[in-house]
Formats: C-alpha cells, structure tokens, sequence
C-alpha cells in the first residue's frame, strides 16, 4: 500500500509542478513533506527506534485528503498565468511595530530571567509582554522585504537574529520553525525567487531546524547542568532522538486519531473561536487547544498530537473534511490571487507555513498561531489594496 500511496503522491504533485511551473503550491507543500516523513517512518526509523509504522488504513484516509486538496487546487487555480511583477509601497509604520514587538520579546526575556533563571526561562513567554512579541514575528518578513529594497538588508538581519535567538532560548519550537518557514516563504514568492535556489533555501531551513534541536535540546541542558549526561556526545545524542521523535510521532499517532474519536471534539478544533466568544462573555473556562489525551507511536512512547488532518478527525469525525475543504479553499483562493496579481503574499507564506506543518497539529487551534495571522492579514489586505503599484 506504502508503494501506491508514493505513486499517487508523485503523480499528482508532478502535474500540479507542470501545471503551476512551482514547486511552491499548497498541494504539493501539503503532500510532500508527509509523505516523505512517513516513508522515512516506515522504512527507516520502524526499525531504529521501533517507532509503529503507518498503517493501510492512515494512508488511504491521506489519500482522500489529498485527493480534495488536489481537486480544489484544480478548480482554483485553473489558469498558468505569470504574476504581476508588483512591489508593496510598506510604511515606516512596519519598521515601528516590528521594533515594538521586538522590544517587547526582549523586555520579557530579562523579566522571566530575572524570576525564573536561564535554567527555568524555558516555556515561560507568557502574559502581555509574550503576546506583544507576536506582533515583530507576524511582520517580521515585511520589515525584512522593506529593509532589503531600502539596501538596509545588514541591519535588519541583526534585528531578526537577536528575535529568533531569544525564541531559542525560551524553547519555543514551533514558533521558531513556523516563523523561519514564513519568512522563506515570503522571500521566495516576492522576489520570484528561481526552482533551483527553492531547493537550496529547504536545505539550509531543514539544517537550522536541526541546529535548533542541538541547541535546545543538547547544548543547553549540557551546559546549564538542567539535565545529567556522561558526556556531550550522550547529550547530542538524546537531542537528534527527540528531533526525529518530534518529526515522525505525529505521523505515527495518526493510526489511533484516524480511528478512534473524542467527545466534544468540536471545541478543541473550534478553541480559538471559542475562546473568543468565552473572553466577550466573560466566561473564565477557556478551552485548551491540547488535546488531552496522548497517542502511542511506540511501545512506551506516546504523544498528544497527531498531525492537523489526524486530529481533526478525532475530534470531528467526518466533519474534518468540511474544516479541512473550507481552509484549503481559503488557501487557494490566496494562491490564485498572488498568481494573478501578485498581491497576498504574506497571508499566502503563513498558510503555507501552516500547511507545512500540519503533519505535526492542527495550529488552526493554537493561538499563538491565529492571533499573529490575523495581524499578518489585516496588514497584508491594507497594503495590498492601497499601497499597490508598479515598478
């Protein structure tokens, strides 16, 4: 079945790459890295880790949602048409916001390591401060663009630098690699960046990634004395163990999310909205994006996530396909519009960022997710329509 499941997966994103002349499409970014890791899963890793395989039954429920996404992709984008070589007219008001969320990140780094210790900051980004810094990341690949066609790129890269570091030190994984990937994106898509140069761009991104989990995971503990390793190799080790623990356990997981479900489930799916609604109300119980409950994807190994599809249809059964054709309609109808005109290309990075990841969880829940993406929205709908023009 694995060996159908590749033929399938590779026809389809062929013709989509020949259609679309773009390795970068939400289907082929939606399809590609999951088959790739569950291939990586089921033939490699099965047996170094003894991590479960992906079962028959996970694959063709994929099949089918790759099957919808291939079809909206079809409808949508009908037409091969050259974008509009256009360039956003971005105020120094972004330059602003961006150095406010960044001192803001900073501010909170000093604050939580004054009351927790370096050893203790992990995790600790949270109330108004942590927020705040949401906003320098959902503008972060703006300032950058505006910095790069002012020739004021050296600077700007500083500022990035020190915005991912102290994400590094305060663990945040996700929101290190999601971030990383929409900024990627939205360099590649605004300067129409070449096949070739895509391909080398993924490599050093999946290269940072790993330098993160070393960090993270293997020098910092080692040295900060958190945790107790015999030697630093033994400390390296463990940190490419949860590296590949944090890829491949999703996609493992989906053979109990796929065929089991969980009451409720429709509040968790639905936890940003919820949450909304609960904050207007005044209603304090809000709803937590986590799922409780932890999926095995070894024999005394589990996980609670399960991949944006697999978690869906936990907690919605048959309705996650409705969820799931609503958000990559949205998805495609950005990727038609930048096509076309050339405009959105930041709502359309942070989709595809999000798509990307979705074999890890369903960040649509999350809100350290939405919230920035509805700042990434609401500049991105403003620039486009009323600082558009052509050079």
């Amino acid at each position: 079945m694995l060996a159908l499941f590749d033929i399938f997966v590779l026809i389809t994103a062929f013709l989509q790459f020949k259609r679309m002349k773009t390795l970068v499409t939400p289907y082929i970014l939606f399809s590609i890295p999951l088959t790739i890791l569950i291939n990586v899963n089921n033939l490699i890793f099965a047996d170094v880790y003894d991590y479960y395989k992906v079962t028959d039954t996970v694959l063709f429920y994929l099949i089918s949602f790759f099957l919808l996404a291939f079809i909206c992709e079809l409808i949508i984008c009908r037409k091969r048409i050259s974008p509009i070589k256009d360039r956003y007219s971005l105020g120094i008001l972004i330059d602003l916001f961006f150095y406010f969320g960044l001192l803001c990140f900073v501010i909170s780094l000093f604050v939580n390591y004054r009351n927790y210790g370096f050893e203790g900051i992990k995790g600790s980004n949270n109330g108004i401060l942590g927020h705040m810094s949401n906003i320098a990341f959902a503008l972060c690949p703006i300032y950058l663009i505006r910095k790069i066609d002012h020739r004021q790129k050296k600077r700007s890269i500083l500022f990035i630098i020190i915005l991912f570091s102290i994400a590094v030190i305060y663990g945040g994984k996700y929101v290190i690699f999601l971030n990383l990937l929409y900024n990627a994106l939205a360099v590649v898509l605004y300067y129409k960046v070449p096949q070739k140069r895509i391909i080398t761009i993924s490599i050093i991104i999946i290269s940072i990634g790993i330098l993160t989990f070393i960090v993270i995971y293997g020098l910092i503990p080692y040295y900060t004395g958190k945790v107790k390793y015999h030697s630093l190799i033994d400390s390296l080790y463990f940190s490419m163990e949860q590296f590949f623990s944090y890829l491949l356990s999703p996609i493992v997981a989906m053979n109990y999310s796929f065929t089991h479900h969980i009451e409720n489930g429709g509040e968790i799916a639905f936890a940003f909205a919820n949450n909304i609604i609960r904050l207007i109300s005044g209603n304090a119980k809000y709803v937590s994006p986590i799922l409780p409950f932890v999926f095995p994807y070894a024999e005394e190994s589990m996980t609670n996530v399960s991949g944006m599809v697999g978690e869906l249809y936990f907690e919605l059964s048959w309705g996650a396909y409705v969820y799931f054709i609503v958000f990559f309609t949205i998805v495609e109808a950005a990727f038609a519009c930048y096509r076309r005109k050339g405009k959105y290309v930041f709502i359309l990075s942070y989709s595809l960022s999000i798509i990307v990841f979705s074999f890890f969880c369903n960040f649509l829940s999350v809100s350290g997710v939405i919230l920035p993406f509805m700042v990434v929205i609401a500049v991105d709908v403003f620039e486009s329509n009323r600082h558009y023009r052509r050079i």
